[in-house]
């Protein structure tokens, strides 16, 4: 069964708060450098929800 983004966005919001970033990978590499915050909080801590593979 196929579930949308959005949805599971939802379920898990609805069981802890969360920030949602969505980045091109050219974006992330750029700003995994550039940016402390990005690199000091959310890479070592942030999960991946959802990843395409291609």
């Amino acid at each position: 069964m196929k579930v949308s983004i959005r949805s599971r966005i939802r379920e898990i919001n609805r069981k802890v708060a969360i920030d949602l970033l969505v980045y091109t990978l050219d974006e992330f590499e750029r700003l995994s450098i550039e940016s402390s915050f990005l690199s000091r909080e959310v890479i070592p801590r942030g999960r991946t929800v959802y990843a395409e593979t291609g």
